[in-house]
This record gives C-alpha cells, structure tokens and sequence, in this order.
C-alpha cells in the first residue's frame, strides 16, 4: 500500500491510498497499468481520474504530440512572444495577441499536466524521487490556474468547451489541472473542424 505523493486519487472515494498494478516493459522498466484503493477496493487504469466532469488523461491527450516535440514547439513559441513582445516595445510591430497569448498557456499548461502525470506514475515504479514528482504537480497546478486566472480576466471569450472557468467543478482537488483537459479537448477538437472545413 501506497499513500500517493501526488494528486492521484481513487475515482470513487478520492482516497490517496493505493496499491499500484505494475508490468514490465520490453525494455526492463515497470509501468503502471492500474491503481486499486485500499479504502474502498475500486479499480482504475492509471489515465483515468476522479474528476467525471473533465476527460481523462487518454481521452485528453492521446493523440497529442509527443511531450519533446510539444517542449520544442512551446520554446519556439516563448521565443517569438518574446521577440514580438520587444518590437512592440520599440514601436516597430505588435506583441502577440490575446488569443494567441491564450492558446500557448493552453498548451504550456497542458505539457505540465502531461509531464506531472507521467512523473506521478512513474514514482510507483520507482524510477523518480518523489520530490521531482512534487516539483511537476506544482507546476502543473500553477500553470493550470494561470490559465484558470487569464479565462477568468477574459470573461472566458476564448474558452471552447461548454463549462466555463467560474464553474465550481474547477474549484476542487485537481479541479483546475482537469480544466486544462478539458480545455486541450475542446481546442483539439475545434482545430480538427476548422482544418476539416478549409480541406
């Protein structure tokens, strides 16, 4: 038995007492596969979370790019804020708008909560300290209130999916980091649909 050092909670009963299911993988590590709570015997795969409202962590990202290819497009991004951020300054241009500003915390946002999670599981298998696990859920939980915080001062006119950012469902353990799901579905979908009608 496990008492989880991270936000990985029984969907049931939220307990943070589990006991992990590990397998081995073809190059000799262990991953988890599935989480059993020792307080009420519930059984979850290690994607799925305790927030029914939000999509869970395969729902959300299973077919997002690769954390070192989302990595590089994030520093890519920060670099052009940044560059057009001083051309505003010296009047020669214009700093990236509030949309655009928007989707890169979306997606900044969303690679912390990948990163966390991966360190989260990665933890029962032994593989990482738990204080590098403590340091990525506390990125990703300020990286997701950002975005909870600018949806918010925007009067969620960016926001794509149907529960906004003053939902009371956001303000709960893991509330926020499930907004990010939740908000990294909607914009995959919205930009699946946009790309499908200019095709």
């Amino acid at each position: 038995m496990l008492k989880s050092p991270s936000p990985i909670r029984c969907p049931e009963c939220a307990s943070e007492e589990a006991q992990p299911h590990l397998v081995g993988t073809s190059g000799g590590n262990r991953e988890v596969v599935s989480f059993t709570c020792v307080r009420c015997e519930a059984r979850w795969w290690a994607y799925e979370t305790p927030t029914a409202v939000a999509p869970n962590y395969m729902e959300a990202y299973g077919d997002a790019p690769s954390l070192a290819a989302e990595e590089a497009v994030l520093e890519m991004w920060r670099q052009g804020i940044a560059v057009r951020a001083q051309a505003a300054r010296a009047g020669d241009g214009t700093p990236v708008d509030q949309g655009g500003l928007r989707l890169f915390l979306l997606r900044q946002a969303a690679f912390a909560d990948r990163t966390a999670r991966k360190w989260e599981l990665a933890v029962y298998s032994d593989r990482v300290p738990s204080g590098k696990v403590a340091e990525a859920s506390a990125m990703a939980d300020e990286t997701a209130a950002a975005l909870l915080r600018i949806d918010l001062e925007m009067d969620g006119i960016h926001v794509e999916s149907p529960l906004g950012p003053s939902s009371p469902e956001w303000n709960t353990p893991g509330g926020a980091r499930a907004y990010v799901r939740t908000e990294y579905v909607a914009w995959r979908e919205w930009k699946g649909d946009s790309a499908a009608a200019s095709g």
